[in-house]
């Protein structure tokens, strides 16, 4: 009996060891049970293979391009397999097909789209958590609802839509002669894209949604170049590339505008196509580098702008003339010290009506962040910007400095 008991004891002994030596491998709210439970580790082997890392790039990317300012909403299934294969080919250490997690670590590491600065670990949650938290309330809003200076700007380098107190230079010809140099303006945008599957166009790696648009420029001067509010309607979408592609997408809008003035007495009618590539590995669409006290992205545009005047409105309003406008525009941004922002902005102007002349128009703000999201982009800030140069559609002269309160999500 006592062998039995003896035999019985040194069992159960063993199967604790066991038991304790893969508990200490794999403990509980390790990393790799993080990783499991965030990508999904559907067949519960305790690997992730290609299929299950397919599936959460399906749903994890959109949410990181709405955060880059994508704009993309859905990712094709064959371009998130192909995305998952490529990060299967950089961690897979023994070639088996499948990451287990003595490879997790390299998968972390991984870069998708072969970019410097996006890599599969910032898809994750970090390791103090097993999923990430639910989306605020702002976050969940950022999705359908944007605001900032410009709705041409996309939304990873645009300025915030600002309540400025700006002063006008002698050389200035946007204000009336004999009126006060010293003015209060509102620029602000506010686009709406109904993040909806049903309105969601989708061919391949081709995606198209509606997109509606509000921007109003106001002034309490009186000014040659009349206030302006735009009515856009349009679609909005992107193309996705090869994984391995320098250019992992392309940006495009296209709107149908209906501009008045600040009376709405003016009635001018156009068109406006916008196209901006995505190449985070040249710090386009991408914070470079990755993680640092200074950081660095830019994003450059070309696009068409044409108008025709319907009615002018007013004797104050007959500045607006008939136009079509050709322009390549240039934003740079830099981040320092998480709270600084310097975003310089270069517009070439070329009139394709008229007297076919070109323009250039250099925009520079300087914001310091008071309200910032998670991933640092500033909600409210104070901003210092200067103005010099001519832009469409007058191409009156512009010189100024002020002094703005900024909002921007």
């Amino acid at each position: 009996m006592m062998r039995v008991q003896s035999a019985i004891c040194c069992h159960t002994f063993a199967i604790i060891l066991v038991t304790s030596s893969v508990a200490a491998q794999t403990p509980a709210g390790s990393r790799a049970d993080v990783i499991l439970a965030a990508v999904g580790d559907v067949n519960g082997d305790g690997q992730l293979q290609a299929n299950e890392l397919s599936s959460f790039l399906t749903h994890a990317l959109p949410v990181a391009f709405a955060e880059m300012g994508w704009g993309r909403l859905e990712v094709p299934a064959d371009w998130a397999r192909s995305a998952a294969q490529f990060v299967v080919n950089q961690a897979d250490g023994d070639f088996n097909g499948a990451l287990g997690p003595s490879e997790f670590p390299a998968l972390e590491a991984a870069i998708l789209f072969d970019a410097l600065g996006i890599r599969f670990g910032n898809l994750l949650p970090p390791a103090a958590v097993k999923q990430p938290g639910p989306l605020g309330t702002l976050d969940r809003v950022q999705r359908w609802l944007s605001i900032r200076r410009s709705f041409l700007e996309n939304k990873d380098v645009a300025r915030p839509a600002s309540i400025a107190w700006r002063t006008f230079d002698d050389e200035d010809e946007t204000v009336k002669q004999g009126f006060d140099r010293r003015q209060r303006e509102i620029h602000a945008a506010i686009s709406l894209v109904p993040a909806v599957p049903s309105l969601v166009w989708e061919i391949g790696a081709l995606e198209v949604f509606p997109q509606f648009g509000y921007e109003a420029h106001l002034s309490t001067g009186l000014k040659t170049e009349a206030d302006t509010i735009t009515h856009r309607i349009g679609m909005k979408g992107s193309v996705l590339s090869n994984v391995s592609s320098i250019f992992v997408g392309h940006l495009f809008d296209l709107t149908y505008d209906l501009e008045t003035d600040g009376g709405y007495q003016r009635d001018v009618r156009g068109w406006t196509a916008q196209y901006s590539p995505v190449a985070p590995k040249l710090a386009i669409g991408q914070l470079h580098p990755a993680e640092g006290l200074v950081q660095f992205h830019w994003r450059p545009y070309i696009g068409i702008q044409a108008a025709e005047v319907k009615d002018d409105g007013d004797e104050d309003l007959e500045a607006q003339p008939e136009y079509a406008d050709l322009f390549l525009r240039v934003t740079f941004q830099l981040r320092a010290f998480a709270r600084l922002i310097v975003t310089p902005q270069v517009t070439q102007f070329k009139q394709l009506r008229g007297l076919e002349e070109e323009h250039t128009l250099v925009e520079v703000g300087t914001e310091f962040a008071i309200s910032q999201t998670a991933d640092g982009d500033a909600r409210v800030s104070l901003e210092f910007s200067a103005t010099y140069g001519k832009s469409s559609p007058t191409y009156a002269q512009q010189q100024s400095a002020g002094l703005t309160l900024g909002v921007k999500f």
